[in-house]
């Protein structure tokens, strides 16, 4: 769906195939799990266990999809009860992730009862700088200013000074190496997901630099 999102080939038909999809795997609650259990058969990081027959729904990434499918006006029966779910947990939650924040900002950008939504990012914009890494050298499996808000059209990018997104925009920028990709600054699992993943930080930091007019 991101890409889809991305390249604008949201197709109505081929988004309704996929939400008859989540709606045979969601939770009697609505939402979707973080993981299938078959995952389990193939080799994976700790993280991505799957216990039990059926998993619990998880904000991530069920946020995140009704968010995008809000976007394109996908009017599908899941949708609806993959929208509720997603409000019994953003009001309640007191969570600092950024892997469950992220999905709850799409989800409220794009649900269609806006003033509830503008309440609920207002309560999370006041608790998301005091997540932030400052330091551009930080290393470790940290969130930069850019990495809450990788274009001026981001959210979060209203919670941080033109001073402060220049100066991680430049050092974001000293960062490319010399084979023209990125790093990763936290210790993956072994050699592959790091060659991988340098792929997806890559990417992630040429749309970033183009999107703020650095490319």
């Amino acid at each position: 769906f991101e890409i889809l999102d991305e390249v604008d080939a949201f197709d109505p038909l081929m988004a309704g195939r996929a939400c008859d999809w989540l709606a045979s795997i969601a939770t009697p609650e609505g939402g979707l799990p973080f993981a299938l259990p078959s995952v389990n058969a193939s080799p994976h990081a700790v993280w991505w266990k799957v216990e039990g027959v059926q998993p619990p729904a998880d904000i991530n990434p069920t946020a995140a999809i009704v968010g995008l499918l809000r976007k394109h006006g996908i009017d599908h029966s899941w949708v609806a009860r993959g929208e509720a779910f997603c409000w019994s947990v953003v009001e309640g939650s007191e969570t600092e992730q950024f892997h469950d924040l992220m999905p709850m900002i799409a989800f409220l950008e794009h649900t269609a009862d806006r003033p509830r939504a503008d309440a609920a990012l207002s309560v999370l914009a006041q608790r998301i700088p005091g997540l932030v890494e400052l330091d551009v050298d930080a290393v470790g499996y940290v969130k930069k200013p850019l990495d809450w808000a990788p274009s001026p059209l981001s959210f979060c990018h209203r919670l941080f000074s033109k001073e402060v997104l220049g100066h991680h925009l430049a050092a974001l920028e000293a960062r490319q190496a010399d084979d023209g990709g990125w790093p990763i600054s936290w210790e993956t699992v072994g050699p592959g997901p790091q060659l991988e993943y340098r792929g997806v930080m890559t990417v992630n930091a040429l749309k970033t630099l183009k999107a703020y007019g650095a490319l």
